[in-house]
């Protein structure tokens, strides 16, 4: 299945305060195929810095924060330099779990936003962040850097395992 426009649709947005200065943060949600290929909505939180509250017009980098969500304090350091951030929101399995679709999708959809200057790009995460970020960054260049902290362990295993208990979970099963 190939990915749609990956559209955003806003559920939610607030102003938050970075060094004094209006930011803001909004909730989204887009369509993205899941692992088993079945399309199903996800949700993204994009944080907005405070240079475009000032000048909407204006283009600034992005950072996607792969894997976990990134709260409102973990995004304000970068939002003070100028940065986008965006990030999955309120997904309930391990990143292993629901493999990187959801990531992807939100990516490339803001990515396209047209605040976002396309070439100013760049992914990090942790643990498993960091292995959707290898996985990401396969797939999105061109990219400024790609910051992937994570240490060498066999991620097939770690699927496998995290798959099985997913199937074991009746909540999941339709």
């Amino acid at each position: 299945m190939l990915f749609r426009s990956n559209r955003l649709k806003r559920l939610d947005a607030i102003e938050i305060d970075v060094n004094g200065h209006k930011g803001g943060a909004v909730v989204v949600e887009l369509l993205y195929p899941e692992v088993d290929g079945k399309e199903v909505k996800g949700q993204a939180r994009i944080f907005l810095p405070p240079t475009l509250h000032d000048n909407p017009t204006q283009t600034v980098p992005l950072i996607h924060n792969a894997g976990y969500e990134i709260d409102e304090n973990g995004a304000k350091g970068l939002l003070a330099k100028g940065y986008a951030v965006c990030t999955p929101h309120a997904h309930p399995l391990n990143p292993l779990g629901r493999g990187f679709n959801l990531d992807k999708a939100i990516l490339h959809a803001a990515r396209r936003l047209p605040f976002i200057d396309p070439l100013r790009v760049s992914i990090q995460g942790g643990s498993a962040g960091g292995w959707m970020t290898l996985m990401l960054t396969a797939d999105a260049f061109p990219l400024v850097y790609s910051l992937p902290d994570v240490p060498p362990i066999h991620w097939g295993y770690n699927a496998g395992y995290i798959w099985d208990q997913r199937s074991d979970d009746p909540a999941v099963k339709e």
